[in-house]
C-alpha cells in the first residue's frame, strides 16, 4: 500500500511539474504573440492619424475590421493564458465514489 502511495505522490509531483512548464510556455508564447499585435496597433494608429482625412468609406471599414481583429486576437491570447493558469483546486472539485455514480439509474 505504501508503494502505491509513493507512486501516486511521484505522479502527482510530475503532473505539477508539467503543469508549471505548460503554464510558463503559454505565458511566454502569449507574450511573443502580443508583440506583433502591439506593432499592428501602433501602425494602424499612425496610418489613421496621418491619412484619415483621405480615407473613403471602404478604407475606414478596413481599418475598423483590422482593429477588431487585433482586439479579438488579444482576447484569444488572454483567454488561453487564463486557461493555462486554471488549477483544479480553484474549481472546487470534490472527491467522490465513481462506483456510486455509475450504479445510479439513467435519468
Amino acid at each position: 500500500m505504501d508503494e502505491l502511495k509513493d507512486k501516486i505522490e511521484e505522479l502527482n509531483s510530475e503532473i505539477k511539474t508539467y503543469k508549471e512548464q505548460f503554464t510558463d510556455f503559454v505565458e511566454s508564447a502569449a507574450h511573443d504573440l502580443h508583440a506583433p499585435l502591439r506593432k499592428l496597433s501602433v501602425l494602424i494608429e499612425r496610418l489613421v492619424a496621418k491619412h484619415e482625412p483621405l480615407f473613403d468609406s471602404d478604407a475606414k471599414e478596413y481599418v475598423n475590421r483590422i482593429q477588431t481583429c487585433i482586439e479579438e486576437m488579444k482576447s484569444l491570447i488572454n483567454g488561453l493564458t487564463e486557461l493555462a493558469r486554471v488549477d483544479a483546486e480553484t474549481n472546487g472539485f470534490t472527491a467522490c465514489d465513481l462506483n456510486v455514480i455509475a450504479d445510479e439509474p439513467w435519468k
